[in-house]
């Protein structure tokens, strides 16, 4: 467990913090019914990821997905106005898609086939956490701290995703993806400006973009290239009508404290995912993969044959078991700001 993070995560725990931050964002008071619903799911999360820790592999990405769960229930009251855990969709808001069909059969095709099981979104904690933090997605342009931000449209129900179309869209596995030989669909963002009065503008490889360029020409943007790089611009109206998918690697960042910007291939058409979002849904993935084919995933990681995709899986893990905290952490740090502008 990440100290820095968890220590400042503790806070989550007090019911006087608590009951503080709650005010800032709402500008009401806490009762002392939901001040506990939040501290206890704060703590069950900490113990959970404190857990998986010192779990072996064989449990350790489920152990992960219940500490996220939790940590993902306390954000979602904290920002919630009004309503407890009464309030809030029973269900982890994912399910799986015919997982037994996809890896079905002799078991070294199986393992070979994870990267295809799917899992699809419905009502339940996932469309509550993306509710309640608006879909938001804090932007770090050029610093440790948050720059700006995005709120994305919520996700709607019924969104089927899978494990590869995940992997092949997040920066931090790629040092163990590449060698699946499958196009990478990000670019890292080199310099990235925005006003209501020249729109966007956005520098980025044009080698890395070349897989989901057509994206934005569809969409409108202008792409313009020279050598190595590629400016891509837009006005104001269409960056607020069709606003690029963005994500961060956190666990490789850039001098050690800044989270580097991606611009991400989208998973469906005007559908975008905040980074806690997409997280949240690895998570679970991985989770319900240990938790219910557990000779799957023993296989995986055992070095059977059809593994190929286990170094990517095992880095998908590091990176939810790492980051996960860190993006709770942000989205309240990051409201919180805004909040306090807000009443200025």
């Amino acid at each position: 467990m990440e100290s820095r993070t968890w220590q400042k995560l503790m806070s989550l725990e007090s019911r006087d913090v608590v009951s503080r931050w709650y005010s800032r964002l709402h500008q009401r008071d806490l009762n002392a019914r939901r001040a506990k619903e939040i501290t206890a799911a704060a703590k069950q999360a900490r113990e959970f990821f404190r857990s998986a820790s010192e779990s072996a592999y064989a449990v350790r990405p489920l152990l992960t997905f219940y500490g996220v769960a939790s940590l993902s229930r306390a954000l979602t009251l904290l920002c919630r106005r009004e309503g407890g855990e009464e309030g809030l969709t029973r269900g982890y808001g994912l399910e799986t898609v015919q997982w037994p069909d996809t890896l079905s059969g002799e078991l070294a095709h199986a393992i070979a086939n994870i990267g295809n099981l799917k899992v699809r979104t419905t009502r339940g904690l996932f469309q509550d956490l993306v509710t309640e933090t608006n879909n938001r997605l804090p932007i770090h342009a050029t610093s440790q701290a948050v720059d700006w931000g995005l709120d994305y449209d919520p996700v709607p129900t019924g969104q089927e995703v899978s494990l590869s179309e995940l992997l092949d869209r997040l920066p931090d596995v790629v040092d163990q993806h590449q060698h699946l030989q499958r196009s990478v669909l990000y670019a890292r963002v080199g310099e990235i400006k925005f006003n209501h009065a020249a729109g966007l503008s956005l520098r980025t490889s044009s080698q890395k973009l070349g897989p989901f360029k057509s994206e934005f020409i569809e969409a409108g943007f202008s792409i313009a290239e020279s050598g190595q790089s590629a400016i891509l611009t837009c006005d104001a109206a269409l960056f607020d009508n069709y606003r690029p998918q963005f994500l961060h690697s956190y666990v490789h960042k850039a001098f050690g404290s800044i989270p580097q910007l991606y611009l991400v291939s989208q998973l469906a058409p005007n559908i975008r995912y905040s980074q806690i979002a997409l997280t949240y849904v690895i998570g679970f993935l991985l989770g319900m993969l240990a938790r219910y084919f557990p000779t799957h995933w023993t296989a995986l990681m055992s070095g059977e044959k059809g593994d190929t995709l286990w170094p990517s899986i095992n880095a998908a893990h590091h990176y939810v078991e790492t980051v996960f905290p860190e993006l709770v952490l942000e989205l309240i740090e990051d409201s919180l700001a805004r909040a306090e502008r807000t009443t200025q």
